[in-house]
């Protein structure tokens, strides 16, 4: 799922995989979650190190 995400998949792949989460909601809501968390951990300011 990562690698849909991160446009990482070959087409055919990719399309596979899309006509898949058509049929099959569990994977449709984690494939949301897993785009929503990297959304979200995009948004976070860096983390500034004590020296």
């Amino acid at each position: 799922m990562e690698a849909l995400i991160d446009d990482e998949l070959d087409p055919r792949r990719a399309e596979r995989f899309l006509v898949h989460l058509e049929n099959c909601p569990g994977c449709l809501r984690e494939l949301e979650q897993l785009a929503q968390l990297q959304r979200s951990l995009a948004r976070l300011a860096p983390v500034r190190t004590v020296a």
